[in-house]
Order: C-alpha cells, then sequence, then structure tokens
C-alpha cells in the first residue's frame, strides 16, 4: 500500500481460502522521524462475486502496533478495527492493483501518551500494488 508509506512502511501477504474470501496479514513499521515501533495487521477480504481476488470486495480489519517518541520517550499501544469496501484488478497476468475506502477507529492504550490525541475514529483510504502467483 504506497500510501501507507506516508505514516508507514508496510509488506502485506494475502491468500485466497475459496472463490469469496481472501485473508491476509502485515507487519508495518513508522516512517516518521521522531517516532519507532512495530506492528501488524489482518485483513479478510470478502467478495460476494465469488471471484477471489478479483473484483469487488467488504474488508473488516484489525492492527496493532506499539510506538514510542524518541524525543519524549512516551510510549503506547494503539489498536485499530476498520472496514473498507474495494475493488482488485489485475491490468496484466500477475500484477494487481487495489483501491479501497472506508473508516478505522483507533484505540490508545494510555491517555498519558503524546499519541492520545489520535484516539477516535478517520477516514482511510487504501492503494494497493503487488504480484499474485
Amino acid at each position: 500500500n504506497p500510501l501507507k508509506f506516508i505514516l508507514f512502511y508496510n509488506l502485506n501477504y494475502y491468500a485466497k481460502i475459496d472463490n469469496n474470501l481472501v485473508i491476509g496479514g502485515g507487519i508495518q513499521t513508522p516512517t516518521l522521524k521522531d517516532i519507532e515501533g512495530f506492528g501488524i495487521n489482518i485483513e479478510m477480504r470478502i467478495h460476494p462475486s465469488k471471484k477471489a481476488p478479483r473484483g469487488f470486495y467488504f474488508a473488516p480489519n484489525f492492527s496493532y502496533n506499539t510506538l514510542t517518541t524518541t524525543r519524549s520517550k512516551s510510549s503506547a499501544n494503539v489498536f485499530s478495527i476498520g472496514i473498507l469496501v474495494g475493488w482488485q484488478w489485475f491490468p496484466g497476468t500477475d500484477f494487481a492493483m487495489g483501491l479501497g475506502i472506508g473508516f478505522d477507529h483507533y484505540m490508545i492504550s494510555t491517555s498519558q501518551s503524546a499519541f492520545s490525541n489520535y484516539d477516535g475514529s478517520a477516514p482511510a483510504l487504501r492503494f494497493d500494488i503487488g504480484y499474485a502467483w
């Protein structure tokens, strides 16, 4: 997801379970200069057309991040849950692209953190590029 590179470097893997379900997960780390940490995410893509991984999908998702500021050494555990609607297509034989829009709700583990202002909901926009085999 190159759009996510604004905040996190990320790498994900998705596997087709059957014709209407794809399950994936990934790892991520912050790109911002004064923030360190690590995170994981999982996502389930439900394809009503039964043509997974192609076409329209609904995608509930969950992520967990542990973040620390390098300046104040403030840290927090950040959980998020979200939902996307999206479209996955293959402009070439194995090259995959996708676009999703939705929202994520963030829950911060402590109110004493520099991250406490980010507790709440936010819109989500995803643009995926990848390789399928």
